[in-house]
């Protein structure tokens, strides 16, 4: 069967009146970096009329352009914040895009090819504990790969992966990773080991989900983010809400995806 080529649009509608696609973020765009709808026209070789007309139908919903008063050329146009964040979300959704595309290879030949991606896409996982990171170093050690991650409190951890997942997950320095982690995976410890080798995540206890023979503590992380593991209620018996704490896992504990 002939392969199938693939297309879409982003449009964002926060109202029925409303309606911000790839045109008028490129409008935006451009009166931000002018301050002025007539000069944004001209760059995107448009009427002021149609530029203005796009701009009032924005308006109408919530301010997103506004007057700007003064200034060098005694006055102008200026994005609001909430013009600003706009541009920002639709950014962010088309990242979104060109990645579900990037995976789909451009083609979809089949119906349960397209299934078995977005069933992928869309996985769900039992791993109570997701850290964001970006790699920011490769540690290639004999049959093993030892990847160096920043999370997002800027402090590092330590996973090891395989050369073979090296390899088929294509990783490189600077992306962008999702580390899994259970949290029966994660012990806490009152105080760190002074010749400690990796990850150990320093926080506060933040609340104690308790029931049946097992419970839950949720670690507030020095710098952000948070962390869970599970005890037993017989352990609980020694951590308390409020009280300084260290989480730890093995670096060999952790999958990553991306």
């Amino acid at each position: 069967m002939k392969s199938k080529q693939i297309s879409s649009k982003i449009w964002i509608s926060p109202s029925k009146d409303m309606m911000l696609g790839k045109g008028r973020v490129e409008l935006l765009e451009h009166i931000h970096a002018t301050g002025s709808i007539s000069q944004a026209a001209k760059i995107m070789k448009m009427s002021y009329k149609a530029a203005w007309d796009s701009i009032k139908a924005l308006n109408t919903h919530e301010l997103i352009v506004e007057k700007q008063t003064g200034g060098k050329h005694g006055g102008g146009s200026k994005l609001t914040p909430k013009g600003l964040e706009y541009i920002e979300v639709y950014k962010e959704l088309e990242t979104i895009q060109d990645y579900f595309f990037g995976a789909l290879g451009g083609r979809i030949d089949s119906l349960k090819n397209l299934k078995t991606l977005t069933s992928k896409l869309t996985l769900r996982t039992s791993a109570r504990n997701q850290l964001h990171t970006k790699i920011s170093k490769i540690d290639r050690k004999d049959h093993s790969i030892m990847l160096t991650l920043t999370m997002e409190n800027t402090q590092d951890i330590k996973v090891s992966i395989t050369p073979k997942s090296l390899e088929e997950m294509k990783l490189k320095e600077h992306m962008s990773l999702i580390v899994l982690l259970k949290a029966s995976s994660i012990t806490l410890h009152e105080k760190c080991p002074p010749d400690a080798p990796h990850n150990w995540l320093h926080g506060t206890v933040k609340s104690l989900d308790i029931g049946g023979d097992y419970a839950e503590a949720m670690i507030e992380l020095d710098g952000g983010g948070k962390i869970i593991a599970s005890l037993t209620t017989i352990e609980c018996e020694s951590v308390n809400i409020g009280m300084s704490i260290w989480a730890h896992f093995k670096p060999s504990s952790a999958i990553v995806a991306i």
